[in-house]
């Protein structure tokens, strides 16, 4: 699903940015609630690559596991954010009037609904450079293919 909204968001947006992907073969068997990754991919075309008509936008996907976690991480070399700013974004703290943060409180509410406390979710940027989002979710807690409900 993530693969055919990135397709529909390069036609909109002229194929104004790349993705390329890392995914640990072994990780392929794990399964993830919709629209997990998509909020998150929209925000780098959204929000990071504003402004940066001049650069060609870049997206990087990677999927992997670390430790007894399942990380999977969007990385963009788009307009970045400062500390402050993502601080109030994690902390739920954006007003509604800023339109920002929907994406990343809904995601993180879906992350906590389905894999409990110890999922999550962590942003690292520098302005002007990159943002990198991981979300990390219990081994232990995801369903793998074919597994019964």
């Amino acid at each position: 699903m993530l693969k055919t909204y990135i397709y529909l968001m390069r036609i909109r947006y002229s194929n104004g940015f790349e993705v390329s992907y890392n995914v640990n073969e072994k990780c392929l068997d794990y399964q993830i609630p919709r629209l997990t990754l998509q909020p998150i991919v929209e925000n780098s075309i959204t929000h990071g690559f504003d402004d940066t008509a001049e650069e060609l936008g870049e997206i990087r996907i990677s999927i992997y596991s670390d430790d007894d976690f399942l990380c999977l991480e969007v990385e963009d070399n788009g307009r970045g954010m400062t500390s402050e700013q993502i601080e109030l974004l994690l902390s739920g703290k954006l007003q509604p009037s800023e339109n920002s943060g929907i994406g990343v409180e809904n995601v993180r509410a879906r992350l906590r609904l389905h894999f409990g406390e110890r999922a999550g979710i962590a942003i690292e940027s520098e302005p002007g450079k990159f943002t990198r989002t991981t979300l990390r979710i219990p081994l232990s807690a995801c369903r793998r293919k074919g597994d019964k409900e």
